[in-house]
């Protein structure tokens, strides 16, 4: 019943993430309601963040430069690396206050379907890291999933050649889906518990 460009932007809306069509009608019909400044406003923030927005060359972290914040700051643990599905797990565990090591952003896990192979993810430039070996700790913050497990393992099996300790998050918190679903009281006691692997 809406006209055929209002059809379509609800369409667009209902493919991003979470966004269900009755989530997209309501988004479309408030976009429709927007001043056309703060439609134009939106339009280059999306414009911007696209343009400006790149993966650090070493952790693969957000970033308006070549390398992030966190790979710059002399102060963290360039020792340690945490090693994290996407870059919303490492503004959550920073949100936290606790872990003052750096990152590393996989970009996923190891799907069971096919839609995300090992070639997809970030894992032969984490081998490159702790193969430079200045790396004393890899500790696994990925989601307690077996799927999650399964890409743990995997990883595990590469960085074994090498001097490193290899440690994961203390397994209280194995009854939730994602890394997301956690309370941050349990997400901070696994980091602080965290045990290592054999």
């Amino acid at each position: 019943m809406y006209p055929k460009s209002l059809t379509k932007l609800i369409d667009v809306l209902e493919r991003l993430p979470g966004i269900g069509p009755k989530s997209a009608e309501r988004l479309a019909l408030y976009i429709l309601r927007m001043s056309p400044n703060r439609v134009e406003e939106l339009i280059k923030s999306i414009e911007e963040a696209r343009s400006k927005v790149k993966r650090c060359k070493i952790c693969f972290n957000l970033t308006e430069d070549e390398i992030c914040s966190i790979c710059k700051d002399d102060a963290r643990d360039h020792s340690t690396i945490l090693v994290i599905e996407e870059v919303k797990d490492l503004v959550r565990i920073e949100n936290l206050g606790y872990y003052k090591g750096v990152y590393h952003v996989l970009g996923g896990h190891i799907s069971t379907h096919g839609k995300v192979g090992v070639e997809h993810l970030t894992i032969r430039e984490l081998e490159e890291r702790v193969k430079e070996g200045s790396i004393k700790e890899v500790i696994f913050a990925l989601s307690p999933q077996w799927e999650g497990d399964i890409t743990k393992e995997y990883i595990k099996k590469i960085l074994k050649k090498y001097p490193v300790k290899i440690s994961s998050l203390a397994r209280g918190i194995s009854g939730s889906t994602y890394l997301e679903a956690i309370d941050d009281t349990s997400l901070l006691e696994a980091l602080k518990e965290r045990r290592e692997e054999k």
